[in-house]
Formats: C-alpha cells, structure tokens, sequence
C-alpha cells in the first residue's frame, strides 16, 4: 500500500506498507521508483522512524535526512 498527498511545490509520501511475506523482494523500491517519476517536477518528502528498517532503502533511492525528532 502506499498513500500520498499531491501538494502545490512537493508530494509528501505519507505510508508505504508491503505485507511481510512480500517485502525484500523489491516492491517497496518499484512503488517509490515509480512515484518518483509521476512527479519528476517536485520533490518528495516522507517522515520515517529513526529504527526503521527501510531506512536503508530510502537512502538507496537517495533521500537524504533533513531533520530528526
């Protein structure tokens, strides 16, 4: 599942949720891969957790990490 909110200067990305028996297999990155390039004019922002484990892919895709609570 993934859930957005199309703004006027950027997207905010608010859940991207795969099932267990489905995760690592690459869906998660199809899912941002492909919603990076329907709005290839305005940025992106998510928040995450800090023990997140898709921390990682979220930094493969290069997010970068513009603040912390």
């Amino acid at each position: 599942m993934i859930k957005y909110f199309e703004k006027p200067k950027r997207v905010e990305l608010l859940q991207l949720q795969i099932a267990p028996p489905f995760q690592r297999k690459g869906i998660g990155r199809h899912l941002l891969f492909s919603l990076s390039h329907a709005f290839a004019n305005k940025p992106i922002n998510l928040s995450v957790l800090k023990n997140n484990p898709a921390k990682h892919l979220y930094a493969a895709l290069g997010y970068q990490i513009i603040g912390e609570d």
